[in-house]
């Protein structure tokens, strides 16, 4: 399989990519550790670890809109973790980001905008909390936990406490530890202005060509279809079961939670999980007791029972049928659509992230040093975050070679590019761009017409005849549908998907800023695919000085054949 080319990821989404993957390991790797333990209150403390993070980074790159760039990437990145468990989480990530970057923006970077941003970030974990339950359980879940406290008020002789003063207090404690968060983060951002000193060294990142956010892990054929029919059939059973004839819900549910376990694998994994059924048992068993009271009595009756039945069956098929939705929103097809609708940077910065992750992991691998001294941590992974930044951009700059073709006039070089390029479609390779073909009138040349290497299309170019509402250079005259036609192949709607670029010829009129000069400078700023240029052999200097290229090789095609060539693009192309 050929290694996929895309555009250029611009600053901003690279710094976003770098901040969102190191969040990403921390929230699978802390994540994972936490939730395999039981620890209660896990969401919480990656929490505030995720809003430190961000305040410190503040103090390193000043730009708007980075932080919910960053929460985007990194709740996408998310839906690898290993506990499975991705939602609310996820949900509470772009809370978080979003909340921090409204905040920073009303108010400028300052220590009351990270306060309030803080607060209201770590408070969102209540919202987000009772969102996921009451999507899982639905509004039943408020009745049993009503009835709960009541009694618990009971218990303990307190009379007409408004629960309204319960969550005053635990919001007070939240805004508490998004203070503590804040904190954290500014001195932690502190101490990278004024010491840029690292306490521990991370390895060289390396990159991994295999880890594809559309990548399928699950060895199942996707379906948009699917996709819809997963939110139809999860609608419809919720419908059922919130109706007065819920009963008729339990074949239908099973049928659907039937099929997620035979369809996908993680669907399986989730259900064997001890933690939900525990989870399931206790607000099973919580909602026959408390469902029904008298006085603070509570007792078990049939619709405690039917209560508990529905809840039970509402959370299964939100949990089964989202981890099944989860797996069929990676289709390839999603990628088409982001590239198309104007996601490509979110898509690309996205793979960029996810082909490094498993490096940055391996780097921070031991969750036990982070809950030891988190500040310390902290610390040393800002301080590594220029040094990633400078491997992504690196890594980038490297997928682009520029190849120049070359000779002096009228010795070949278009009939070079021609035969190369019948080759490398025999690869399979996507060739865009265009190579200027001579016409050749009694055996002398009369001009050139410029062919699209993607369609076969053609169009006059260059003509000795006169014509004289066109550009004359020389004997010949210059045709400006011809350059429209040439620009148009150029244009990022028509190299999205390319594997190569052929620009045939760059010559006098792109040093002199005309022709393709504006195309080639949006090909080397957007975009990482490679490309053929062909160059006469007098201007070569000139035009590597005047685009400032240095990743590049020249061949000269009296020194080289079209084989070498070949191998030399085939070998990089499915590295």
């Amino acid at each position: 399989m050929l290694k996929e080319n895309s555009l250029k990821i611009n600053d901003k989404w690279l710094k976003a990519a770098v901040i969102g993957s190191l969040w990403a390991s921390i929230e699978i790797i802390l994540g994972s550790f936490l939730h395999n333990l039981r620890v209660p209150f896990a969401g919480t403390l990656l929490a505030i670890l995720g809003v430190s993070l961000l305040i410190a980074f503040s103090h390193i790159w000043n730009e708007k809109g980075l932080f919910w760039r960053s929460g985007i990437i990194c709740a996408l990145m998310k839906s690898i973790s290993p506990s499975l468990i991705i939602l609310g989480p996820m949900i509470g990530i772009m809370y978080e980001a979003i909340l921090l970057e409204l905040f920073i923006l009303l108010f400028g970077r300052n220590i009351f905008a990270y306060a309030i941003g803080g607060m209201f970030a770590i408070s969102s974990i209540l919202i987000q909390k009772m969102i996921t339950l009451l999507i899982k359980y639905g509004f039943d879940i408020v009745t049993v936990a009503s009835n709960f406290y009541n009694y618990s008020l009971h218990l303990l002789n307190i009379k007409n406490l408004s629960p309204i003063y319960l969550v005053l207090l635990i919001i007070i404690l939240y805004n508490i530890l998004g203070l503590v968060a804040a904190f954290i983060g500014y001195l932690t951002g502190n101490k990278y202005v004024t010491s840029k000193k690292s306490i521990i060294s991370f390895n060289k990142i390396q990159f991994s060509n295999n880890k594809k956010i559309t990548e399928n892990n699950y060895n199942k054929s996707y379906s948009i279809s699917l996709l819809f029919l997963h939110l139809i059939l999860i609608i419809s059973c919720i419908l059922i079961i919130n109706s007065n004839i819920y009963y008729f819900s339990v074949i239908p549910a099973i049928l659907y939670i039937g099929f997620c376990l035979f369809k996908y694998d993680v669907s399986k994994k989730i259900i064997k999980k001890t933690g939900l059924w525990v989870q399931l048992f206790i607000i099973s068993l919580l909602t026959v007791i408390f469902w029904n009271e008298t006085q603070n009595n509570f007792f078990i009756s049939i619709t405690g029972i039917n209560a508990a039945f529905k809840m039970l069956l509402r959370a299964l098929i939100i949990i089964i049928g989202f981890s099944a939705i989860s797996v069929e929103l990676r289709n390839p097809i999603i990628k088409a659509i982001m590239l198309k609708k104007g996601l490509s940077q979110l898509y690309l910065s996205l793979n960029l992230a996810f082909s490094a992750l498993p490096s940055i992991i391996s780097n921070i691998s031991n969750p036990k040093k982070i809950l030891r001294n988190p500040f310390k941590f902290l610390s040393n992974i800002i301080i590594q975050a220029d040094e990633l930044l400078k491997d992504f951009k690196s890594h980038i700059s490297n997928n682009q070679k520029i190849y120049i073709i070359t000779e002096d006039e009228h010795k070949g070089k278009t009939t070079f590019v021609k035969n190369l390029v019948s080759k490398l479609l025999t690869k399979g390779l996507n060739i865009q761009g265009f190579i200027a073909e001579a016409v050749i009138n009694n055996k002398t040349l009369s001009g050139y017409n410029l062919k699209n290497l993607h369609n076969n299309e053609k169009m006059q170019l260059i003509t000795k005849e006169q014509h004289d509402d066109w550009l004359k250079l020389g004997p010949y005259y210059f045709n400006s549908e011809g350059f429209d036609f040439g620009n148009n192949i150029l244009s990022n709607k028509n190299i999205t998907n390319a594997d190569l670029i052929v620009i045939d010829e760059i010559g006098p009129l792109e040093l002199s800023e005309n022709g393709w000069f504006n195309q080639i400078n949006n090909l080397l700023t957007v975009n990482s695919v490679s490309m053929i240029w062909v160059v006469r052999k007098s201007i070569i200097k000139e035009v590597i000085e005047k685009w400032k290229i240095s990743n590049y090789e020249i061949i000269n095609i009296s020194l080289h054949n079209e084989n070498e060539m070949f191998n030399k693009i085939i070998n990089i192309k499915t590295a």
